[in-house]
């Protein structure tokens, strides 16, 4: 189940699929190679530097986005934030719900490194969605497609029908504007690695 992004300068969607991750040679998971970047008790979970950086320079010009990651900071969710594959171009962004567990609910943000206000917006939207699921209770991926089926509008994604929120899509624009109005030098940020 996805969730698109429309009417936008970027696409962004939910996604109810596991996200990529690599096993190591003992059988486990790992999330990110840049792992050290965040400390393990960090719910908001930024796994690669240039992410951490956007998180952290974007979120001073935008009140949106830093209302947003206080609140995705406070929910009791754990969510990762990862660069998505290249291969994955048909959207800018999405949320992938992993598992539910021990009272957390663990999430997957994953963002296309686009110009640094646009990504900034893509995160604000992905952020909305975890914050939708976070506030609904749901644990498992069928009730997430519930959810979206109820509070979402439906359209037809590239390969599977897709979802979308109106607080999502204007948490996402609101982003922009205040970006934007404000010039926030974030050019340097999508530089570094």
């Amino acid at each position: 189940m996805n969730l698109l992004l429309l009417s936008s300068p970027f696409i962004a969607f939910l996604t109810l699929q596991p996200g990529p991750s690599a096993t190591s040679d003992d059988g486990i998971r790992q999330v990110s190679a840049e792992k050290d970047l965040v400390a393990p008790t960090t719910p908001l979970r930024p796994l690669r530097r240039w992410i951490r950086d956007l998180v952290r320079d974007a979120r001073r010009g935008s009140a949106t986005l830093d209302r947003l990651i206080r609140a995705a900071e406070s929910s009791g969710a754990v969510i990762y934030i990862d660069e998505a594959e290249a291969d994955h171009r048909s959207w800018g962004g999405r949320t992938i719900f992993t598992s539910a567990s021990g009272g957390y609910i663990y999430l997957r943000i994953e963002l296309h490194r686009l110009r640094p206000h646009d990504t900034a917006a893509l995160l604000a939207h992905e952020l909305q969605h975890a914050l939708e699921i976070v506030a609904s209770g749901v644990t498992t991926r069928d009730e997430v497609a519930r959810l979206y089926q109820r509070i979402g509008v439906e359209s037809r994604g590239f390969r599977e029908s897709q979802f979308e929120t109106e607080a999502a899509v204007r948490a996402g624009r609101a982003t922009l504007v205040e970006l934007r109005r404000r010039r926030v030098p974030a050019a340097a940020v999508m530089a570094s690695k």
